[in-house]
C-alpha cells in the first residue's frame, strides 16, 4: 500500500495527462516507465501487479487484523432464577480509527416456574416449566462483491487498481494503475439485534417434551452500496454505506414423546419445525419505479418477473393482442401489468417468494422391538419456489416434461410453449412466471433397520453380540419437481443430483 500510495504522489500529473490524451514527450515517457519499473514491477509485492512482459504466473496476498475483547457473568439461584450476561468489544481494520469498535452486549434470563415452592402439588402433571428471554447484538465487518465471494477491500480508503492494458508505449502495452472506488469515511459496523421469547415443558413423568421459541431478528446499519439510485453512466463505482434494515422473524418448536409399550416395544417420536419470514425494511431502491416492483417490504432475493399468460395458439392471437416485438405462435404472452398497451420492463412484477422455505420440518422415529431396531428421519419444507429454466436448443437437450407440453403447428392448443434455441427468444431471456416451479416437498431422508443377536454360544467364543442391518439416503421424495432435487437451486439443472444409496453391513462387539 504504501509503494502504491507512493507511486500515485509521484505519477498523478503523467497519470492524468495520459488519460486527458495529452502528448508526453519522449522524456517523460521514458521517466514514466522507469518509475513504472521501479514502483510496480519492484516494489509492490503482488504477482499481478509486474510487468507483463513473459508474464505466466498471477497472485495476490492480504493482511486482516482485529482486536476483541469478550466477558460473561453468570448469576444461578437454586437453580430457579438464572441471569447471564455477555459483551464483546470488537476492532476492525475495515473501518477508520474514530469508527473502528463496536460494543455488542447480550442479556438473557430464565425462570424455572417448577422449582417454586407449591407447584408440583397444584400442576404434578407438569414436571418441568421454565421461561425464558433474551436479547442481544451482534456486529459485522464482512463484506460480500456481487459475485457472493468475500471482499476484502477497505472501503474508507481510496483504492487503486492496475490495468494490464491500459496504455501503450512504443507499440508495446503498458500496465497503469487507477483509482477503484470513492472512500467512505464514516463506514463502520453493521448491527442485529435478536430478541427471543421462549419456553421448555416436560408432561407426565417427561415422556412428553415441549420446546418452543419466538423471536424478532433486525439488521440495521446494513453495508451496502447506493447503486440504485445512481445512474451508470456516471462511472463512479461507490463505497458500502451503513444504509440497509431488514427484519426476520419466526417461530422455532421442538414437541417429543418418549414411552414403552408392554416390556418389549421402546419408542421415540419427535417432530421439529421452523416459520421464519424476513422483509426488507429499507434499500436503495431506483427512484420513480412503481410500487410493485419495489424490494421495500418484499423479501430479501425477490426477483422480479414478467407474468406469463398462457402462450399464443395462432398467428390471430398475435395479431389481436400487444405483444411483445416478433412475438408469434407458441410464444408465452406476458402481461401487460401497468395497462398502458405495451409490453416491457415496467411490467414486471416482484414475487413475495423466493428460493428459501418459509417453513421447514423434520420427524424422527426410533423403535426397538426386542432384538429389532428402526430409525428413520423424515424432511420437508414448504413455502419455496423455484425457477427451472434450461439451457436447450442446439447447445443441449429439453426436459421431458416440456417436450410434451410443447406448442407445435400440428398441435397448436398445447399448454406449454414451443421448442426454444438457447436464449434467443424473448420469453426465454426474459424471466417469467411459466418457468416458477413449488419448492414444497417430503422426504424420507434417512432410515435404518437393525438386527442384534446375543446368545450363550457368541459369549462362548468372545463375541458380546453381532447386528446386522441395512440403511438407505434420500429414499423417496414426495414433490411438484419430479425431474429436479427441491434442496438445490439451479434454474439450468446442472447441479449435481442428490444421490440415493442403500448399504447393508454387519457389526460385531467383542
Amino acid at each position: 500500500m504504501n509503494a502504491i500510495a507512493s507511486y500515485d504522489k509521484t505519477l498523478d500529473t503523467h497519470t492524468l495527462g495520459i488519460m486527458a490524451g495529452v502528448e508526453a514527450q519522449s522524456k517523460e515517457m521514458d521517466q514514466f516507465e522507469a518509475y513504472r519499473r521501479y514502483y510496480i514491477s519492484d516494489q509492490v509485492t503482488e504477482l499481478d501487479a509486474g510487468s507483463t512482459v513473459d508474464m505466466t504466473n498471477n497472485g495476490y496476498s492480504w493482511k486482516e487484523n482485529r482486536l476483541n475483547y469478550f466477558g460473561r457473568f453468570n448469576y444461578n439461584y437454586l437453580e430457579r432464577y438464572l441471569l447471564e450476561f455477555v459483551w464483546r468489544y470488537d476492532g476492525s481494520y475495515r473501518f477508520p480509527k474514530d469508527k473502528r469498535y463496536g460494543f455488542f452486549p447480550g442479556l438473557s434470563a430464565a425462570w424455572r416456574v417448577s422449582e417454586e415452592n407449591g407447584w408440583k402439588n397444584s400442576f404434578g402433571f407438569i414436571d418441568y416449566f421454565k421461561l425464558r428471554a433474551s436479547i442481544a447484538q451482534t456486529g459485522n465487518d464482512a463484506l460480500l462483491d456481487a459475485d457472493g465471494d468475500y471482499d476484502r477491500s477497505i472501503q474508507y480508503l481510496s483504492t487503486f487498481s492496475t490495468n494490464a492494458s491500459s496504455m501503450i508505449f512504443g507499440g508495446n502495452q503498458a500496465m497503469g494503475i487507477y483509482p477503484s472506488r470513492t472512500p467512505n469515511s464514516a463506514i463502520t459496523w453493521e448491527r442485529g439485534t435478536t430478541y427471543n421469547l421462549g419456553l421448555d415443558f416436560k408432561f407426565l413423568n417427561n415422556r412428553l417434551t415441549w420446546e418452543t421459541d419466538v423471536f424478532y431478528h433486525k439488521r440495521t446499519d446494513m453495508l451496502i452500496s447506493r447503486n440504485a439510485s445512481l445512474p451508470e453512466i456516471t462511472g463512479i463505482t461507490l463505497p458500502r454505506e451503513n444504509l440497509g434494515k431488514m427484519e426476520n422473524k419466526g417461530i422455532e418448536s421442538l414437541i417429543s414423546w418418549s414411552d414403552r409399550l408392554g416390556r418389549d416395544l421402546q419408542y421415540d417420536l419427535s417432530f421439529n419445525m421452523t416459520y421464519t419470514r424476513n422483509k426488507i425494511l429499507f434499500w436503495d431502491e431506483t427512484p420513480g419505479i412503481p410500487d410493485y416492483q419495489k424490494s421495500t417490504g418484499m423479501p430479501v432475493y425477490a426477483e422480479l418477473y414478467y407474468v406469463a399468460e398462457g402462450i399464443f395458439h395462432t398467428q390471430e392471437e398475435v395479431d389481436a393482442s400487444k405483444h411483445w416485438p416478433g412475438a408469434r405462435p407458441g410464444d408465452i404472452r406476458f402481461k401487460d401489468v401497468n395497462g398502458d398497451g405495451v409490453t416491457n420492463a415496467d411490467d414486471r412484477v416482484r414475487r413475495n417468494k423466493t428460493p428459501e422455505p418459509w417453513f421447514v420440518g423434520g420427524f424422527n422415529v426410533t423403535l426397538k422391538y426386542k432384538n429389532w431396531d428402526l430409525m428413520a428421519l423424515f424432511q420437508s419444507a414448504l413455502g419455496a419456489e423455484i425457477y427451472i429454466q434450461t439451457w436447450s436448443g442446439t447447445v443441449g437437450n429439453f426436459l421431458k416434461d416440456y417436450y410434451d407440453k410443447r406448442w407445435t403447428p400440428e398441435n397448436p392448443n398445447a399448454s406449454g410453449p414451443r421448442t426454444y434455441e438457447r436464449e434467443n427468444q424473448y420469453w426465454i431471456s426474459n424471466r417469467n412466471t411459466y418457468f416458477l416451479r413449488s419448492g414444497d416437498y417430503l422426504r424420507l431422508k434417512n432410515m435404518e433397520i437393525g438386527y442384534t443377536i446375543a446368545n450363550d454360544a457368541l459369549s462362548k467364543a468372545g463375541v458380546q453380540q453381532i447386528r446386522l442391518y441395512t440403511n438407505g439416503s434420500n429414499i423417496f421424495t414426495l414433490d411438484k419437481l419430479k425431474v429436479y432435487d427441491p434442496e438445490a437451486n439451479d434454474a439450468s439443472l446442472v447441479a449435481y443430483p442428490q444421490r440415493r444409496y442403500f448399504n447393508f453391513g454387519i457389526s460385531a462387539t467383542f
